[in-house]
């Protein structure tokens, strides 16, 4: 059986089981699911199955809990399997032991797509950092790598976080430095004698060599207490600024149109190759970072409209709108941390509302069906973006730092841009990519199987209560004949 056959067996038994348990038919059609036609499309067939079996709130309350419960599940899972990836592409699970052993970058090579460009501190800032106002004691690591560019001449160490429930792994070297960082606007580099401006030197082991300190041993270590210190996102801020992104709300985060459109490919290639078939073999295949003329228009016309913060959401009537920063901000201003779980997805399904009251406002045309699609949408491109934004840290100076001193260290001194970055790493980025959709496709998964089971009880009982109705009708069929030997039988009790 091909999967689209399974895929419309699928919707066909739920509809049916649907159609049983409602007491009226199911009108949809079984080829009309999206998720059935397309060749890949998990997140889609997901999407499908929640409103064969629910409906789009239920989806909604899958996503916030996703958002708001489950983001740490997922980052964990995420670093794992870039751990994993790592030690057996990169280091081909070898494990070199670290000597006191520096590293230089020039910015261009581990800030591929020009996040320090952007001020943390600025409005377009908050589409792209948290913890912004720290500097190189922030808890974002971005932060911290632009403080030492702009602001520090002198090194600055990064430390591993106590262990805690935000930082749960067991860390390896206490209270000690992961590395030190120096910036440097002109600098001769050792060995090969080339001067260059704008290189950061990273020292992976600043404390060998120093009497009781403690230090890495070997570059597997190194990188899981690295990776394990690095937080990819703040809970708190991560639902604004997806929508930011959705909306274009941070009006091109200060870049420009090609910057942005780099970004647009990157995504591109990222949602590609999620969606390819299970097996691929990891082996280039250009169709996967190549972009025809009317793929790379449209693109452009995309990146204009965010640059001025539009969102088109209906292409066929050239239908877009603005929603701002400070709208977004406003709508989920109930999402603190320190408020319940409960409680922020009130506010979270507030500022859906919300979002979408003022993205419908003024449109006499859009009638409640095409609310409900809308929102739909609007859930789908979450659930994308999400996937994207862990996605992107491979290409973001905190992660793409661990890549590159792993690869240096390996003897890889390639100086990639972003695309052949992705392109000469493929079996990375997919083990990552995989990961990634593994971790978002389970959380949906476990609510799927709650939406199942309590289908699957619904079933249940009303069988055994027809069951019961039959038994009923057949008692009754005995009356005519109760009275015999003086014994009349009624249904619940017997008398003499």
């Amino acid at each position: 059986m091909s999967v689209r056959d399974r895929k419309a067996n699928i919707f066909g038994r739920i509809s049916s089981f649907r159609t049983f348990l409602d007491s009226y038919p199911q009108l949809y059609e079984i080829n009309s699911w999206k998720s059935i036609n397309l060749s890949g499309g998990q997140i889609e067939f997901m999407i499908d199955l929640f409103s064969a079996l629910g409906s789009t709130e239920e989806l909604q309350n899958a996503i916030a809990q996703i958002l708001l419960d489950k983001l740490d599940v997922i980052e964990q899972n995420v670093k794992d399997g870039l751990k994993r990836s790592l030690k057996s592409n990169i280091c081909c699970n070898i494990n070199p032991s670290l000597m006191k052993q520096p590293f230089y970058f020039s910015i261009s090579e581990f800030d591929l797509l020009n996040l320090f460009q952007i001020n943390p501190q600025s409005p377009a800032g908050k589409s792209s950092y948290f913890d912004v106002n720290t500097g190189v004691n922030s808890k974002d690591m971005n932060v911290f790598l632009h403080s030492v560019i702009t602001n520090r001449p002198d090194p600055a160490a990064w430390f591993q976080f106590t262990p805690t429930s935000e930082y749960p792994q067991h860390l390896r070297i206490k209270n000690s430095a992961i590395a030190r960082f120096t910036f440097h606007e002109t600098f001769t580099i050792p060995n090969d004698g080339i001067t260059r401006d704008n290189v950061v030197e990273v020292e992976v082991n600043p404390n060998y060599g120093i009497s009781g300190a403690e230090y890495y041993r070997n570059l597997n270590d190194w990188t899981d207490d690295y990776i394990d210190s690095v937080k990819f996102f703040d809970k708190e801020a991560f639902v604004a600024q997806l929508m930011g992104k959705i909306f274009g709300a941070y009006g091109g985060l200060g870049l420009s149109t090609e910057q942005i459109v780099l970004q647009e490919q990157i995504e591109t290639i990222l949602d590609r190759l999620s969606d390819c078939q299970d097996g691929y073999s990891g082996e280039s295949d250009d169709s996967f970072f190549t972009f025809d003329n009317a793929a790379y228009s449209l693109m452009v016309e995309t990146a204009e409209k965010k640059k001025v913060g539009l969102y088109e959401y209906d292409r066929s009537t050239d239908t877009a709108v603005q929603i701002t920063l400070d709208d977004i901000t406003k709508a989920f201003e109930g999402l603190d941390q320190t408020a319940s779980l409960e409680e922020r997805k009130v506010a979270f399904d507030t500022g859906m509302n919300s979002i979408m009251d003022q993205a419908a406002g003024g449109n006499s045309n859009i009638n409640e069906n095409d609310r409900l699609q809308f929102k739909r949408n609007l859930l789908k491109n979450l659930l994308n973006e999400l996937s994207l934004a862990f996605g992107m840290l491979l290409v973001s100076p905190k992660v793409y730092m661990v890549i590159l001193v792993n690869m240096r260290l390996m003897g890889i001194t390639d100086n990639f841009d972003v695309i052949s970055f992705l392109r000469s790493n493929l079996n990375l980025v997919n083990d990552v990519v995989g990961a990634i959709k593994d971790a978002v496709l389970q959380q949906l998964m476990n609510e799927i199987k709650i939406m199942l089971r309590r289908l699957a009880k619904g079933i249940a009982k009303e069988m055994i209560n027809d069951n019961k109705i039959k038994f009923r009708k057949t008692l009754r069929g005995l009356m005519p004949f109760g009275n015999i030997g003086g014994t009349i039988i009624r249904l619940g009790s017997t008398r003499r």
